[in-house]
């Protein structure tokens, strides 16, 4: 769970928090990089969806996700949407058209399926039969946890690492692992 946070709040600052479903209007965010497609941004978002797709799986020994799969892909759907939204705005202002948009829309919209597939046809009892699998959720939970934590770390409209609270973070981590 631990790396899942702290690894969402690097993709964070990579991608700027347009997960969260919202973009910082800035030169380099729009104007700077007018005519290029915010390539490490969206290949941040694209990791966030394939990671959170790659824990619906349903079988044996997924244990609660299988009971409630249809509502969980339900909700990472609608977690999606403002993310969609704010990509959506962000490339229309840098490309200067919807259709210069769409293939990257695309491209973010089948990530989420793609992990999906890949973990319930293509790994599945590699995952539950290893215990992957309960790393993969441990660490997907933590990147849930991080997003919805956020506001502890966004304190700059340009979602720059806030250094003093970032070490208060590792501190409280460093003193939960001395506890436990």
């Amino acid at each position: 769970m631990l790396a899942g946070f702290f690894g969402q709040l690097l993709l964070d600052i990579v991608s700027q928090g347009i997960e969260h479903g919202h973009v910082h209007h800035s030169s380099d965010a729009t104007d700077g990089g007018r005519g290029r497609v915010p390539l490490l941004l969206v290949v941040a978002l694209i990791v966030h969806s394939l990671l959170e797709g790659s824990i619906l799986v349903r079988g044996a020994g997924s244990g609660v996700v299988d009971q409630h799969f249809y509502a969980l892909v339900l909700g990472v759907a609608l977690h999606h949407v403002p993310a969609a939204v704010a990509l959506a705005t962000l490339l229309r202002l840098r490309l200067g058209s919807f259709g210069r948009a769409w293939p990257w829309l695309l491209l973010f919209a089948l990530a989420s399926p793609a992990g999906l597939v890949f973990s319930n046809y293509v790994v599945l009892q590699q995952l539950l039969g290893s215990g992957a699998y309960a790393s993969l959720l441990g660490f997907v939970a933590g990147t849930f946890l991080h997003v919805s934590t956020t506001i502890l770390f966004e304190t700059s409209p340009e979602h720059r690492l806030n250094w003093p609270k970032l070490g208060a973070t590792l501190a409280g981590l460093l003193l939960a692992l001395a506890v436990g």
